[in-house]
């Protein structure tokens, strides 16, 4: 929580929460954030939250297990659309995701800003140990250039998942990401994401500051991972 208090948030996004969206509302809400959506664990396995403060008009387009895609204003009167991701850990149907997500970008047209768990890597640079195979990177590279995304740059650690363990059997990779359109970049040129360091999770907090890293910044939407 002391991420959240520490900074000034306009929306806070966690994946695979293994709880349920009411138990996370009534926590949140302390800290500001009395409007939230997402989607209840099965038991122990994954869970969706997302919350937001009261400076964005947040409209709920759709949400499945991998994603809340969201339309927002800020107090800037800008307007556009956000997909809170969390790939699946298992090659087998992740391209599904991509799919959907790039049917509701068709849909419903305009700026976009993906963020989040993205649960894979695109080259041999986002990844240190393990097998030396990218399983999976064709295709999300393949979809990427279909939907015409652009990565948003990152200062910080360069990778945002650990195993949590050591020596040889230690694997980084840097899988917590965003990306966007042209149309979003236009709106925000200087935008940048902050990989903090990975502590109480196996993953990096991820916080995008649409302003990078200019003193004054009075419209940012964030994205937290699970700390």
């Amino acid at each position: 929580m002391s991420i959240a208090s520490s900074n000034n948030l306009d929306f806070i996004f966690l994946s695979e929460t293994k709880s349920h969206v009411s138990f996370l509302e009534s926590s949140f809400s302390r800290l500001g954030f009395h409007e939230c959506s997402g989607l209840n664990s099965d038991g122990s396995k994954g869970g969706l939250f997302l919350c937001w403060s009261r400076r964005v008009v947040v409209e709920i387009v759709e949400t499945s297990a991998n994603y809340v895609c969201c339309k927002t204003a800020d107090e800037a009167d800008n307007e556009y659309y956000i997909a809170f991701v969390y790939g699946l850990p298992y090659l087998a149907n992740r391209s599904e995701i991509w799919t959907k997500l790039s049917q509701i970008m068709d849909t419903h047209e305009g700026k976009w800003l993906l963020i989040g768990d993205f649960n894979q890597v695109e080259s041999k640079h986002q990844k240190i140990g393990g097998t030396h195979s990218l399983q999976g990177a064709k295709n999300f590279i393949d979809w990427k250039f279909h939907n015409k995304l652009i990565d948003i740059p990152y200062q910080g650690v360069s990778f945002t998942w650990s195993n949590n363990r050591s020596g040889t059997e230690a694997i980084l990779e840097r899988i917590d990401k965003a990306f966007c359109n042209s149309n979003w970049k236009d709106s925000f040129n200087d935008a940048e994401i902050w990989n903090l360091p990975i502590l109480l999770s196996d993953h990096s907090p991820i916080i995008l500051h649409l302003n990078g890293t200019q003193i004054k910044r009075k419209r940012r939407p964030y994205k937290l991972e699970a700390w």
